[in-house]
């Protein structure tokens, strides 16, 4: 099971997950995806999904886009966890030298992403054991995000 804390500073739609794909590109078929959202303090569930090699392809061989099925909304400041439990036989990659802090360019300047190991009472409240995520190495290497932008703070709207 992989699960990483995700927080942002502008509110945001999450659209998607980029995950590892398996070692063997044949074993695609036998490898399961699910994926948990979890919001703030509580650990309330938002969203939860299900893929079998419906991954989308990206400009890298090593992960898959998976598109959500809904939009889940990240809101600022709020901790957000997501959950990956991986099902079958196959290896997948796994990435290495993550960073816990990100800067988005955006309309508006720019958006932090901020990312942290969840903490032992996440795994407890879970029930699993071991996270194999951390900020440094893990499953997720990308989460495709759409930024709520106002028209009165569109820098590019012109006043006339």
């Amino acid at each position: 099971m992989d699960a990483i804390a995700v927080k942002t500073s502008q509110d945001a739609l999450l659209t998607g997950v980029g995950l590892f794909l398996p070692t063997d590109a044949g074993a695609a078929n036998e490898v399961e995806f699910t994926l948990e959202i979890f919001k703030g303090h509580s650990k309330t569930k938002i969203h939860s999904q299900t893929a079998v090699n419906d991954l989308y392809m990206t400009d890298c061989e090593y992960v898959g886009e998976l598109r959500l099925s809904v939009a889940v909304p990240l809101e600022s400041s709020i901790t957000h966890w997501l959950v990956l439990t991986t099902r079958g036989a196959a290896i997948t990659w796994t990435g290495q030298g993550g960073s816990y802090i990100h800067c988005v360019d955006t309309v508006c300047g720019g958006m932090l992403v901020f990312f942290e190991t969840p903490d032992d009472e996440l795994e407890e409240f879970l029930g699993f054991f071991e996270n194999d995520t951390t900020t440094h190495r893990g499953q997720f290497p990308r989460l495709y995000l759409n930024v709520n932008v106002t028209p009165a703070l569109d820098k590019t709207t012109d006043a006339d």
